[in-house]
């Protein structure tokens, strides 16, 4: 399986290499819009390796602004940036990839930030959206952060804790140390959640490792850290190699990747904001049909760089989140989930409603 490669986001592209490795520029899809089946899957763009092959940094997205004026295609320019090249994100890479943007007007770019790193890029109006988790939401907006979430991507905690043979039991990793992909992202709130419900705060540490779940498992290979908590489709990878000791979607309600806006882009611009929700129930709907199975799986592993057996796996799992939320709107007890376990202290006085509009996504 091939690794990620670094890269960045026009003026974040310093704080990016600071957060140790966790850009990398998206690849682009195919401008094409189908009607139903996402033919552009036949032909893929080019891979994220292959896009951030370039040594410069990432062109800065646009300003909201300026995404008021159409592309050349017709279609409404919009800027996006995710955490990662996992399987949590499937429900956005079909929405580019099986054109349910375009079909929506909308051309919809998108660039991988770290998942801490998405708050500077939308608050400074240099991308319109973002897909991160609800831990690095909330921690933004308790700071004073303009951020409202409008759609979920997973309420589950769906990362599961991996640790060498060597240690077969959760308890047995008191004094080791879990890798996470950065302090303050989702992987950062469930090893935190896990350390808790089992009593082991205190006694296990937690270390950021490089930026992504395949960094994680490089750690893990090279005896840095003793366990990490992974996503799909790099679960499959580290099955082969390591003891699963916790399975995520166990632990109960907890978001881990939703879709976010600032709260005067939203209010500014809520056509635009429809028109993005619309496209991106569609793709939701779409990955969730079981008859989209192996189109979707091929877009898991381009997006992913994984083998299709792995990209399956990843689906399988991303699967469960899917057929059983009709409507990807942000469930507050996922929300209020990372409020139990954020260190700051003014989350345990915070309401979960505070960090969610779900008006849009439920109009449709």
């Amino acid at each position: 399986m091939s690794r990620g490669r670094p890269g960045g986001l026009g003026i974040l592209g310093l704080t990016l290499l600071l957060m140790a490795g966790c850009g990398g520029a998206a690849p682009a899809a195919s401008s094409a819009a189908p009607a139903n089946a996402p033919a552009s899957v036949a032909k893929p763009a080019a891979s994220a390796g292959a896009s951030a092959a370039s040594s410069g940094a990432a062109k800065p997205a646009g300003s909201g602004s300026a995404a008021a004026k159409p592309a050349g295609s017709g279609l409404l320019p919009i800027k996006m940036v995710y955490a990662q090249n996992a399987a949590v994100q499937e429900p956005i890479f079909v929405a580019k990839d099986a054109g349910f943007w375009a079909k929506n007007g909308l051309d919809v770019s998108m660039t991988r930030v770290g998942g801490t790193a998405q708050v500077p890029a939308i608050t400074s109006g240099e991308a319109q959206f973002a897909n991160t988790g609800a831990n690095e939401v909330t921690a933004a907006v308790l700071n004073g952060a303009p951020l409202i979430m409008i759609g979920t991507l997973s309420d589950l905690p769906i990362f599961d804790l991996y640790a060498n043979k060597k240690y077969p039991k959760l308890e047995d990793l008191a004094g080791q140390t879990i890798g996470i992909t950065a302090a303050g992202a989702s992987t950062d709130a469930e090893a935190r959640l896990i350390l808790r419900k089992n009593g082991l705060e205190g006694k296990v540490k937690i270390a950021p490792s490089g930026g992504t779940f395949p960094t994680i498992l490089a750690a893990m290979e090279q005896g840095g850290i003793q366990a990490g908590v992974i996503g799909p489709p790099f679960t499959a990878e580290a099955a082969r190699k390591y003891t699963m000791l916790v399975d995520g979607l166990t632990l109960g309600p907890m978001n881990v990747s939703g879709l976010t806006a600032t709260t005067s882009y939203l209010k500014d611009h809520q056509d635009v904001a429809k028109q993005f929700l619309r496209g991106y129930v569609q793709a939701w709907n779409y990955a969730a049909d079981p008859a989209n199975r192996d189109e979707v799986i091929k877009i898991v592993a381009k997006w992913t760089e994984s083998s299709p057996e792995d990209a399956a796996v990843g689906y399988e799992t991303m699967a469960k989140v899917l057929r059983a939320t009709k409507v990807p709107a942000v469930d507050p007890a996922s929300v209020a989930s990372i409020l139990s376990v954020a260190t700051d202290p003014k989350a345990q006085a915070a309401k979960p409603e505070t960090f969610i509009d779900n008006s849009i996504i439920n109009s449709l």
